[in-house]
């Protein structure tokens, strides 16, 4: 199986997951791709430096066809669907049957691969799995129980284990029904990928898993939970993040966010588009005032008359730029 990771100018994060994830890339466990989103500080080299003193090739050459861990860097920021395609791509040429796509804010508990694997395993059904994610911070806080559901006509998410203690969640005596599996940590089966596309770029950043899951046929019996596989996730941070103190940050995750929610709902549920588009402007006009964050405000502005511009997305990512590959590690195949 193959895990892709995506960088964009956050190498520390990034350098994290690594680390919680080395023991399963030296045990064999898992293959790694990062992916460098067109990153402009010193991301590229402090990756290869980690490979070479955190991993020991057992040889010299670096073959095209035989590698632990690949670093591949796209020449500008593609998004999270295109940056994350690149990885997709060369992990299909690989014939891996698993595909692991995790956020770079995220930390890897022990065991929290092997989980999914085994739950994969068990449950042929299972298309899309998702871990337990909890609070980077409170590590004893729920953030998803794998996923969460989505009432499309508001474009509001329902998560109903956020911010409960994990016994508690635990003890729940039903499985959470998902309409989709959470994209921090996103356990798929690579057959997904050949039978209906890779992600969707027109969606930049935000609402990409949501859109891959209801291109299933029948997204909540293959979407699950895996209770047992455990990841620490810091929201936002992968996307620059959310938080009130970085205006700009928050501003961009705000632009893209509601973008990505209008282009998801005139994708999949046309029907719907005069209510999400007047329940999304009135919530989120009236949530940005009332929490006085008056700067989310323009974003929120200029979403709704790019999608008006172009609803479709038509210009994508661009993902098919040429990209330049570094094998970090290989190994000897028996």
């Amino acid at each position: 199986m193959c895990t892709i990771v995506l960088n964009w100018n956050r190498p520390d994060a990034t350098l994290s997951f690594l680390e919680s994830l080395l023991p399963s890339v030296r045990s064999g466990a898992t293959s790694l791709i990062i992916c460098d989103n067109g990153s402009e500080d010193d991301s590229v080299r402090r990756f290869g430096d980690w490979a070479a003193g955190a991993i020991v090739p057992d040889r010299d050459d670096r073959s095209p066809s035989d590698w632990d861990v690949l670093l591949i860097r796209t020449p500008r920021n593609l998004g999270y669907a295109g940056g994350n395609n690149l990885g997709i791509r060369r992990a299909l040429s690989r014939g891996f049957r698993y595909i692991w796509i995790v956020n770079n804010d995220v930390e890897v508990a022990p065991e929290a691969l092997e989980a999914l694997v085994e739950c994969a395993e068990r449950d042929a059904s299972a298309m899309i799995l998702g871990s337990t994610v909890l609070d980077f911070a409170a590590r004893d806080t729920v953030q998803y129980a794998g996923g969460a559901r989505y009432l499309a006509p508001f474009t509001m998410i329902r998560n109903p284990y956020r911010g409960m203690p994990v016994d508690r969640m635990r003890a729940a005596t039903r499985p959470a029904k998902l309409d989709y599996v959470s994209g921090c940590a996103m356990f798929c089966r690579a057959e997904i990928f050949r039978s209906y596309g890779l992600l969707d770029e027109r969606f930049f950043l935000y609402f990409e898993e949501l859109d891959l899951a209801y291109r299933l046929p029948d997204p909540r019996s293959q979407l699950r939970w895996c209770p047992e596989s455990l990841v620490f996730h810091h929201e936002g941070h992968s996307a620059g993040g959310r938080s009130a103190g970085n205006r700009t940050e928050s501003a961009r995750s705000s632009y893209h966010e509601n973008l990505s929610a209008l282009r998801l709902t005139r994708k999949h549920w046309p029907l719907y588009l005069p209510i999400a588009m007047l329940a999304r402007l009135c919530g989120k006009s009236l949530a940005a005032v009332s929490n006085g964050r008056w700067h989310l405000l323009e974003p929120l502005m200029r979403a709704f008359l790019e999608f008006l511009k172009d609803p479709e997305g038509r210009h994508g990512s661009g993902s098919e730029l040429a990209v330049t590959e570094e094998i970090l590690s290989c190994r000897i195949r028996l």
